[in-house]
This record gives C-alpha cells, sequence and structure tokens, in this order.
C-alpha cells in the first residue's frame, strides 16, 4: 500500500508526478528493512532511526557526489557496518542497511528540504503499515523459504569475512559504475548492478548462487511479463487494477518463493515508475545489470574468502 499507493494516485489525478516515487522508493525500503526485524522493542527503537537514515542518505548524496571517491567510500562503510551487525537481531544493522540502501537507490533525489518531507512520509508511513498488520501474520510464514542470513549459524569470523567481501565488493562495483556514467537510458540504470550485488551477496556461497538463481531468472522473466503488459494493456486498466494486484501479489510471494516476486516487480519498475510506456532501453538495462550484478555476487562469494561449508541452520530456526 505504501509502495504503490503515491504512484497509482499521481497517475490518475496527473498531479505530484516528481513527488509520488519519491515517498514509494522510501516506503520500499523501509517496509523490506522494517519488516525483515521481529516485532518487539528491536522494531520500536529501530523505526525511527530507519525512517531518519533516508533522508539523511540523500542529504549526503546531494552534499557528495554518489560516483566521486567519496561517495564510494561511505557506500563501503555503510555496506561494513551493515555485514557486521545480523539484520534480525540488531537495530544497527538494519539501519546501515537502510543507510546502505538508500545511497544506491536515491542517487538522483535532490537533498532540498521538500524532498526530505517527502521521504520522511514515506518511510513513516511503510514503518505504521509494517506495525498495524503484524496481526495479519500467519505463524506459518513467519520464516522465508530461504533462510536469512542472520537466522543461520554464522560466527563472528564468517561474519567479518562476509562483511569485508561485501564491501570490497561493493566499492568495486561502484567504481565500475561511475565509469560507465550517465550518458543514456540505459547507462543511468547501471546502479542496479549494485542491488544485484548487494542482495545476491550472502555470507554462504551457498546462499549466494541460490539468491542469485532467483534474482537474475526472475528478472528475466519479467521482463518478457513486461513487454506482455505494454502490449496488450491499456494504460488506464494496468495502472487502475494490473499494478495493483501484481504490487500485492509480488509482496505476497516474496517469503515463498523470490524469484516470483521479482518477477512481478519488474513490470511495476519498468512500467509504473515511468510515463506507463515501454523503454526499451530501461527493460534491457533491468535485465542486463541485474544478470551482471548477481554473476558478480557469485564469483565473489567464492574468490574473497570464501569457504566451501554449506550453511547451517541454527537451532531454533531447524
Amino acid at each position: 500500500m505504501a509502495f504503490v499507493g503515491p504512484v497509482v494516485v499521481a497517475h490518475v489525478t496527473g498531479r505530484w508526478q516528481h513527488d509520488a516515487p519519491i515517498v514509494a522508493i522510501a516506503a520500499l525500503l523501509v517496509s523490506l528493512i522494517g519488516g525483515a526485524l521481529p516485532p518487539g522493542r528491536i522494531r520500536r527503537t529501530s523505526a525511527p532511526l530507519l525512517v531518519a537514515a533516508l533522508p539523511v542518505a540523500a542529504l549526503v548524496d546531494s552534499a557528495v557526489p554518489p560516483h566521486s571517491a567519496t561517495g564510494i567510500g561511505l557506500l563501503v562503510l555503510a555496506a561494513l557496518l551493515a555485514g557486521l551487525a545480523p539484520l534480525r537481531s540488531a537495530g544497527a544493522g538494519a539501519v546501515a542497511s537502510a543507510f546502505a540502501l538508500a545511497l544506491i537507490v536515491l542517487g538522483h533525489v535532490p537533498g532540498t528540504s521538500h524532498s526530505v518531507m517527502l521521504l520522511l512520509f514515506g518511510g513513516a508511513a511503510a514503518m505504521a503499515l509494517v506495525v498495524v498488520t503484524d496481526v495479519l501474520r500467519h505463524p506459518r510464514l513467519g520464516l522465508p523459504a530461504l533462510p536469512a542470513p542472520a537466522v543461520l549459524a554464522i560466527d563472528s569470523a564468517e561474519r567479518r569475512r562476509h562483511a569485508v567481501r561485501l564491501a570490497v565488493t561493493l566499492g568495486a562495483v561502484a567504481t565500475l559504475v561511475a565509469l560507465v556514467g550517465e550518458s543514456t537510458p540505459f547507462a543511468a540504470h547501471s546502479s542496479w548492478m549494485l542491488l544485484g550485488v548487494w542482495i545476491a551477496l550472502q555470507p554462504h556461497a551457498h546462499l549466494t548462487r541460490h539468491m542469485a538463481v532467483q534474482r537474475g531468472v526472475g528478472t528475466a522473466l519479467g521482463g518478457l511479463v513486461t513487454v506482455l503488459l505494454a502490449a496488450t494493456m491499456p494504460h488506464g486498466l494496468w495502472i487502475g487494477w494490473v499494478f495493483l494486484a501484481l504490487a500485492f501479489v509480488a509482496f505476497g510471494l516474496r517469503t515463498v518463493n523470490y524469484s516470483w516476486y521479482c518477477v512481478l516487480l519488474t513490470p511495476i519498475i519498468v512500467l509504473g515508475f515511468a510515463d506507463l510506456t515501454l523503454d526499451g532501453q530501461v527493460l534491457l538495462a533491468r535485465i542486463t545489470w541485474t544478470a551482471a550484478g548477481v554473476l558478480v555476487a557469485v564469483v565473489a562469494s567464492h574468490v574473497l574468502w570464501s569457504r566451501t561449508s554449506r550453511p547451517v541452520l541454527a537451532p531454533a530456526s531447524a
């Protein structure tokens, strides 16, 4: 609701076209990260920091160009902190994750008072909905099908290796993104490569391969769905009904199978956040940069301080 609601309202009313994506992205980041935190004290104490991390990152991006050496250094530092702290058991890890993701996603959001207000509004709305809808959580959907890194038996040494691996890989990819530039729509979306690395790279190589396949294949299939929707669905029907249905089903399937989430999220991103027209370069960028990102994650998981042992579930999760 917090993610697609502002975009639907903007398209239907013809107003707030530039504001709605900022609210929606803030809502997406906070809902995903805040929803991963366990209900209770950690979530309540971390919620304000999660919401505040987004406008802070936007202000930092405006003051420090994200593709500069300083901007890349800040991203590396945030990734290092996020990798060291378990996401589900430490609010600090969630805040660091929110800040790092915001540095990646909000590179084009101006650090103005208006943008800060929109980010705060979107983040606060998402966090409120996360808390309110906790009562709807079914006990059998309490854990994702693919165990998250924080519910695995990961020792401190392995966590440090993962944190350094994540920081080094993101730093290298961010440097490549800076070299690619923004001369074309295809090049301008190279930050999707950073997102692919962030999502796919896990503490264990086994989990990294699993997530990389789901992210890569799901996005490629999502490209086909995007082409079909653009060719067959009238704009009014798309934004009025199909857009909302895809969003609800995508988030409903996220903890069941991440591939289906990527399939349904791709047309939302490629069509819903544009002018409801299909830009071939943007769609190609979505598929290509995502595939490149997950491939880099797999290579990094095997090359940089890798371990061949498979993950072991902690007793409570088993």
